[in-house]
């Protein structure tokens, strides 16, 4: 039996994003975790990571850049030296964001953590200015209709 959620998400668009790895913040590039214990893991305060198959993943949204999990880090993943963001592409859904289609709404920009990332053109269109956006997924968590996704950052060749 579908949900009232699932029935608003499927007429919508507001789909999840597809499967794919958002590497965690101040990552270096290359996982060298197999056989770790995932210290980073236990010590993100938001419960933001997971550890599967020897990768960490960014899964859940609201990042702070702490620096725990990369100060945890012992083989070199993470670095806590590193500009804080995350390698990733944050998007609003234009038809399923409710300020686009005429509802005024600011709970993207007002969860935007002072970093004004999230930019209103007239009263009703929101915009991410990627620029600015370190992608920590507080916007996507305010946006009570889904209509924000992060996507893993496409690679340069695709």
């Amino acid at each position: 039996m579908l949900t009232r959620r699932a029935i608003f998400t499927k007429l919508t668009g507001s789909e999840k994003s597809e499967p794919g790895i958002i590497a965690p913040p101040f990552f270096l590039g290359k996982f060298e975790c197999q056989d770790c214990e995932a210290p980073c893991v236990k010590a993100c305060h938001s419960n933001l990571l997971k550890f599967e198959n020897d990768i960490v993943k960014f899964e859940t949204f609201g990042c702070d850049f702490c620096g725990d999990c990369a100060k945890a880090c012992e083989r070199g993943v993470l670095d806590p030296e590193l500009e804080p963001c995350i390698e990733a592409v944050t998007q609003i859904n234009v038809n399923a964001c409710v300020a686009w289609n005429g509802v005024i709404c600011y709970n993207c920009q007002d969860a935007c953590r002072g970093k004004r990332a999230i930019e209103f053109f007239g009263m009703l269109r929101p915009q991410i200015k990627a620029d600015i956006c370190d992608n920590c997924g507080f916007c996507v968590s305010a946006c009570f209709v889904g209509a924000i996704n992060i996507k893993p950052k496409p690679k340069e060749n695709e």
